[in-house]
């Protein structure tokens, strides 16, 4: 019965010791698939202008009519959230458009994906939106720390 004791001891320690190098493996390839990032928002009643980019290296750049001229370096975690914000990303299709006049029009590119959205387009798809306030949050930050 002590040996049964010992040998589990021995085990769970060495699953224990294997655990961080696998998270680690996770982490570096959840970093490694992150894709550029572009979005372009244009139009609505004062004909905005607006630009984020973020590399693969995790900066982001603003500038726009509602933008601030900002630059800053997103966080490891931060770059893993966005990897996971644009799982399905590619499910997507190319435009959601709507004829309406004053609505902004919102581009999003992740790596060669490109999509196109009208404010007035019904049934865009959860993913997009949560996409776009989560680029848009990250700009209204950088509005506040420019300021």
């Amino acid at each position: 019965m002590r040996w049964a004791f010992i040998v589990t001891v021995a085990v769970v320690a060495g699953c224990a010791a294997e655990e961080p190098q696998r998270l680690e493996f996770h982490r570096d390839a959840v970093l490694a698939s992150f894709q550029p990032v572009t979005y372009h928002r244009t139009g609505g009643i004062i004909g905005t202008d607006d630009h984020l980019t973020i590399d693969v290296d995790g900066t982001v750049r603003t500038h726009g009519r509602l933008f601030a001229d900002a630059t800053m370096r997103l966080s490891e975690f931060q770059i893993m959230q966005l990897v996971r914000l644009f799982e399905e990303w590619q499910t997507l299709a190319d435009s959601y458009p709507a004829q309406a006049v004053d609505a902004f029009t919102v581009e999003i590119a992740y790596g060669q994906k490109r999509v196109v959205v009208s404010d007035a387009s019904a049934g865009v798809p959860a993913v997009f939106t949560r996409v776009r306030n989560r680029l848009e949050s990250l700009a209204t930050q950088m509005i506040r720390a420019a300021n």
